[in-house]
């Protein structure tokens, strides 16, 4: 009994020392991947040195990049302030440029006709009171129409004028030499 115990502890041991002695993998915060450490194990026979894959960029939630495309599309995601806020942060770019100044006039004038309509709507002024139900809700459509025209156009990279002020922008940028050198 004493030869089988003395036979199987230093298996036993070779098997512990063996498997602690393998790599361990260990993410390395610095770098943001994967590492192995521990002894190498390139003297074993069939050892193949683990690959590592390439290492795959977090997505960002929100960010000014330089494409221009995504800051044309973003002068409309919040009306005209979105475009007030693309137009401060990306004067050089020509497309997002042209997309948040047509931003900011469509809809700073839609936000002014609203408040003239919504205090014909209060104050019930005879004759005309109906008049602005209605065209507060043909407002609402044509703005809404207008956004959807004109995120598209964004994202897709056109310059899609949008009806009554995009004829003005494009002037209004062609000739203005104080919006091109900010």
């Amino acid at each position: 009994m004493k030869q089988y115990q003395d036979y199987e502890q230093p298996q036993a041991e070779a098997y512990q020392k063996e498997y602690w002695e393998q790599p361990q993998r260990v993410y390395d915060d610095t770098q943001s991947q994967y590492r192995f450490e521990g002894p190498s194990m390139q003297h074993q026979e069939g050892f193949e040195e683990p690959r590592m894959s390439a290492q795959i960029p977090q997505p960002m939630l929100f960010s000014f990049s330089n494409s221009s495309t995504r800051l044309a599309g973003l002068s409309y995601l919040l009306f005209w302030l979105s475009g007030l806020l693309v137009l401060l942060y990306a004067p050089n770019d020509r497309l997002a440029r042209f997309h948040a100044l047509q931003s900011l006039i469509f809809f700073g004038s839609f936000n002014a006709l609203y408040i003239a309509l919504l205090t014909i709507m209060v104050r019930e002024i005879p004759l005309i009171y109906g008049f602005a139900i209605f065209a507060f809700v043909l407002l609402n459509l044509i703005g809404f129409v207008g956004w959807i025209v004109g995120m598209v156009g964004a994202f897709s990279g056109k310059y899609t004028k949008l009806p009554f002020v995009g004829n003005v922008v494009e002037h209004w940028l062609a000739s203005s030499k104080a919006i091109k050198g900010w």
